[in-house]
């Protein structure tokens, strides 16, 4: 999401916070603040840095909270990397704390802390307009203090500019300090320590060299650097030295990499050049490695072509996924890299000729055990070597006898996913919570995602433990949740009633755990086998979810009858279940509802209400299946779709585009997770999971569990809504949102009574109605 400011804050302070977003909105300055505006599917944390890299302002809400808060840290240490200005915005009497101050090291700062906040609202905007206006064409207003962080390299600004931020007591700073985060199991993580660099006057012309790499040796624990060997799979296409440096060959296709001798755990500092005798330098360090190939957990830290990136490869070849992109304007002719990995608790640090290019988060699926790997790439790579190769750990290692030139490489087992194992000891009072995904995955872009999220704003603003185990089969359910309550979590939560039965029996094994499982409220004929718990009574420990879908679907179909040019809108799903077949039973009462006010024809292809017969793709994962379902509804003359089918839709609205049509997501705000399609995306139908879940942790930690219940979301309590319309509001006529206000009105004061779940029961999930 393109924005302008990025607002760093602590819990405590959101309403503020709020305002301080609102002001600069009304302003047309876009801002970036969380919980709205985290990218779901993502980690939180990392969705926080990568949208502080986005940002051309940090504005710092100042408070005590902030002065605790590890994640307003994190966020002003990657201002500061990014050579970002920051604006503290003091809303309480106090002074930044000692780790702060290395980031906003002045006396001086906005203050907000006496009424009215609306003329301390004005001001802070005003600076920031002027601070965003540096560089265009007509010199800017006078503004109140802000904090100038420096790029990495030469600053010039124009006399006029200097003069401006001159008002200010500006103070550079350009550091990099320890990054500490919790570290999940799951792609690249955040940085390590470094020293300050710089502090500049305000008149003073900044200068930024390399930030050098810190020497833990000292630090108790670490072992004293030694070389790491490697053992050779094909001797033509790799070459060993005496030395140990390590020649990959020209014109050798495929990928060949070349494993440790040794398995490692924990902690860990690589010290590696790269060279080519080509005209650019290329190559890949596979940390924490299975041995055999790069896709099981690990961290890839990769150079070439001018660019520095780290890719995240979750423990399953189908769960790759690219992490990041760092333009490093290196020049690769006759270039030899001095590369430096440093890996401690749970950041990650990448340093290209002692200076510092990118620091990670480690998230939840990444495994911190196995081997290092250097890498031939993939298609006739140009020569490269890897030299003066070593490393230090700081836990234990256990060396693995590995036969030399030999491919019978014995495969280490495929390492669990487990929360425990892969994380820093959990305080004994920490509350714990597991979220076990169906076969979709974390990252579906839809329902695991949006629970998820839920999940990562409570670790954010409670303080819980989360950890996720994703499922890549059904069978897979009921030991992921027995896992998580072998390991005393305090709540296991559950993705969907395909979990009904296998949860059932887990929480009779586990009476003293607490459960919640979404779109399913027990008892249950359907979905629990009969004699089982949960059958015909609800089970003691186990929170429900649902939504009463149907009605933000309803209020989505009469939107797309409305706004259809053809007189045909349509629908397909992933496959023919209650909580998929609900919202188009939804859809189809919302276009019917509009024919009948408007007495007009429009249908509704790939769903009939009457007969339960529709149009479904039969998969969650298969983009492919989802490009032909999409093309299907518009070859039949259909201009406005909705799929039902997680991230399989997402190819739609490619299709939309090419026939000149829109489309629908669902569960969430599609907007915020698919910009490539919001040109085409009139609204979402949303399923507000991710608060529905934040409450229950609350409430859980609290001690207010609610078991033997459940949860039903609607239009009345915001469970359910349609999303904004965004950037397609313009196209949609006033008097056509207006008749969906008041739709909703209706409903919510029972005037409409059934949006299709009560005509047609057996298509929705039971216990909603």
């Amino acid at each position: 999401m393109a924005h302008d400011v990025f607002i760093s804050y602590s819990s405590e302070d959101k309403t503020v916070s709020d305002a301080v977003c609102a002001t600069l909105e009304n302003r047309k300055i876009r801002c970036w603040i969380a919980p709205r505006d985290v990218t779901p599917g993502q980690p939180f944390a990392a969705s926080l840095i990568n949208a502080v890299k986005s940002a051309r302002v940090m504005v710092l809400v100042l408070s005590e909270g902030s002065n605790q808060s590890q994640y307003v840290l994190r966020e002003l240490n990657e201002a500061v990397d990014k050579g970002i200005p920051i604006i503290p915005f003091r809303i309480e009497d106090v002074e930044p704390s000692e780790e702060l101050r290395f980031y906003i090291k002045s006396i001086h700062w906005l203050d907000a802390m006496n009424p009215p906040l609306e003329r301390d609202l004005k001001k802070l905007a005003e600076s920031v307009e002027a601070l965003l206006s540096i560089g265009e064409e007509d010199q800017p207003p006078a503004a109140e203090p802000v904090y100038a962080v420096p790029a990495r390299k030469r600053i010039s600004f124009p006399l006029w500019a200097i003069a401006l931020i001159g008002l200010a007591a500006v103070i550079v700073l350009g550091a990099v300090g320890i990054w500490v985060v919790p570290r999940l199991n799951s792609a690249l993580s955040s940085p390590t320590s470094t020293g300050i660099s710089a502090i500049a006057s305000q008149t003073d012309t900044l200068e930024f060299g390399p930030t050098p790499s810190p020497e833990l040796s000292s630090e108790p624990g670490w072992s004293d650097w030694r070389a790491l060997s490697f053992n050779i799979p094909n001797d033509t296409a790799w070459s060993r030295t005496e030395d140990n440096t390590y020649s990959a060959f020209t014109g050798n296709e495929g990928h060949s990499i070349a494993w440790s001798d040794e398995t490692f755990d924990g902690d860990l500092i690589l010290s590696l050049d790269i060279g080519s005798t080509g005209d650019r330098a290329s190559g890949s360090i596979i940390v924490y490695g299975d041995g055999i190939e790069y896709s099981n957990g690990t961290l890839i830290f990769t150079l070439s072509d001018g660019i520095f990136w780290v890719e995240k490869h979750t423990i399953y070849h189908e769960g790759e996924n690219f992490l990041a992109v760092y333009e490093s304007g290196l020049d690769f002719q006759d270039r030899i890299f001095a590369v430096r990995i440093e890996i401690v608790e749970d950041k990650a640090n990448y340093f290209i000729d002692g200076e510092k290019v990118a620091s990670f988060f480690i998230p939840s699926d990444i495994r911190r055990s196995g081997r290092i790997g250097i890498s031939q790439h993939w298609e006739e790579p140009d020569d490269r070597t890897y030299s003066n190769i070593k490393i230090k750990t700081a836990n234990a290692v256990s060396v693995v006898a590995v036969p030399s030139n030999t491919l019978d490489l014995e495969p280490s087992p495929s390492p669990e996913l487990s929360p425990i194992t892969a994380s820093p000891p959990t305080p004994e009072d920490q509350f714990r919570v597991g979220f076990v995904t169906d076969t979709s995955g974390i990252d579906d872009k839809s329902f695991n995602s949006t629970i998820w999220n839920g999940i990562l704003r409570a670790q954010e603003e409670l303080g819980i433990k989360a950890q996720f185990l994703q499922s890549e089969d059904a069978t897979q359910y009921d030991p992921n949740l027995t896992e998580f309550a072998n390991q005393g979590y305090d709540l296991i939560i559950a993705a969907g009633f395909s979990f009904a039965s296998a949860l059932a029996n887990v929480a009779a094994n586990f009476p003293d755990a607490d459960f919640v499982i979404i779109d399913f409220i027990y008892p249950a004929l359907f979905g629990v086998t009969e004699g089982v718990i949960g059958y015909d009574e609800c089970i003691p420990n186990v929170q429900g979810q649902d939504f009463k879908t149907d009605q933000a679907a309803f209020l989505a179909g009469y939107l797309a009858a409305g706004m259809s040019e053809t007189g045909k809108i349509g629908v397909f799903g992933g496959a023919q279940i209650p909580t998929v077949t609900i919202f188009n039973v939804g859809f189809q009462s919302g276009m019917e509802h509009y024919n009948e006010i408007h007495d007009t024809n429009i249908i509704l292809i790939g769903w009939d209400n009457e007969t339960g017969e529709g149009l479904f793709t039969d998969d969650f994962s298969d983009l492919e299946k989802g490009k032909e379902a999409a093309e299907a509804l518009f070859d039949q003359g259909v201009d406005i779709f909705m799929p039902v089918a997680g991230l399989v839709g997402s190819p739609g609205f490619d299709v939309a585009r090419q026939y000149s049509g829109y489309g629908i997501w669902i569960d969430f705000d599609g907007y915020n997770i698919l910009p490539e399609a919001r040109d085409v995306m009139l609204t979402s139908v949303v399923k507000n999971i991710n608060s529905s879940i934040y409450d229950v942790i609350k409430a859980a930690k609290e001690g207010n569990f609610q078991g033997c219940g459940a949860y039903i979301g609607d239009l009345a309590n915001s469970g359910v809504s349609i999303a904004p319309y965004h950037d397609l509001s313009n196209i949609i006529p006033d008097s056509l949102k207006a008749e969906i206000e008041d739709l909703k009105s209706q409903i919510l004061s029972g005037e409409i009574t059934d949006t299709g779940c009560v005509s047609y029961p057996s298509h929705c999930p039971t216990g909603i109605y």
